[in-house]
């Protein structure tokens, strides 16, 4: 490619043109209408950029070393007015945002761990706000009788060049882990409940065991064995015995029953497991009745 030297400024600038293909048909000087019959692209019509002439002048500027300097500098204290300026709104703005979003005026919040369902009117008139991605109520004072996680501003948003903290910034501060404060929450709830749970292993490996339970939950997933008609279902359902001891069975049968239902439940103890800090006696092989009055 040949260029041209068609002027030098005050600065030392040079000034080129060179002719080259034209970047919008690729020198073809027709276009592509999206077509594609028998694997070829079709072309028609005459290229608007170049008019047709399959090529387009272009002007590069090479500059001197120093005046390259100059330039640099002049965009460096551009950049530094700029930050000192919004660095100088940065303290304002982040006041309004921790106010808005139930933080202190020092960047911290409380996330209220445990069932908040009955208390959120309670929490909302202390100044609490639910936060949508963690799933959880958060203020900017620590509740009295409740347990809580704090985390700081930086732990969950990113600032900008200033300092400035907002919603479009909504990022965790740990790059390496997306979900950093997230999982935080998780851990202190599944923590608490560990700590709240006072399910120990019952019996032992291989015996037969029969008591009185409560029903709990089932929970449900699709296991790919139901064959062409049926949809296989494997049910994982939960109970607890008067001491609070934990019971799983995993099955393909469904229980009818109610959370809270009192039902006899009897099989054979496969295992015992632990299912975040929870301790599961895990039965197989069970047959369950409901107690009769």
């Amino acid at each position: 490619m040949k260029r041209t030297l068609i002027k030098t400024d005050k600065n030392g600038t040079k000034y080129y043109e060179s002719v080259v293909p034209c970047d919008r048909c690729q020198g073809r000087g027709d276009y592509w209408w999206g077509a594609i019959i028998n694997g070829r692209p079709q072309y028609s019509g005459v290229c608007y950029k170049c008019g047709g002439s399959r090529t387009m002048v272009v002007t590069e500027k090479e500059y001197t070393p120093e005046y390259e300097q100059k330039l640099a500098n002049q965009r460096e204290k551009r950049l530094q007015k700029k930050q000192a300026e919004a660095m100088a709104k940065a303290a304002e703005k982040n006041a309004e945002f921790f106010a808005k979003n139930g933080f202190n005026p020092d960047g911290k919040t409380f996330y209220v761990l445990g069932n908040t369902y009955d208390i959120k009117e309670e929490l909302k008139a202390q100044g609490a706000k639910w936060d949508n991605t963690a799933n959880h109520w958060r203020m900017p004072v620590k509740p009295e009788g409740r347990e809580v996680l704090e985390l700081s501003v930086d732990e969950i948003y990113t600032a900008d060049f200033a300092g400035v903290y907002a919603w479009n910034n909504w990022i965790s501060a740990n790059w390496d882990d997306p979900d950093y404060y997230v999982n935080r929450i998780k851990k202190a709830e599944e923590g608490l409940k560990a700590q709240e749970s006072t399910s120990t292993h019952v019996g032992n490996v291989g015996d037969k065991y029969t008591a009185t339970m409560t029903y709990i939950h089932t929970a449900s997933w699709s296991n790919g064995y139901g064959g062409y008609w049926n949809e296989g279902v494997t049910n994982l359902h939960t109970f607890k015995d008067e001491q609070g001891n934990v019971f799983v069975w995993k099955t393909g049968k469904f229980i009818e029953a109610d959370y809270g239902q009192k039902l006899v439940v009897s099989g054979t103890i496969k295992e015992h497991g632990d299912y975040k800090g929870i301790k599961q006696t895990v039965l197989t092989r069970c047959k369950v009745e409901e107690v009769k009055a």
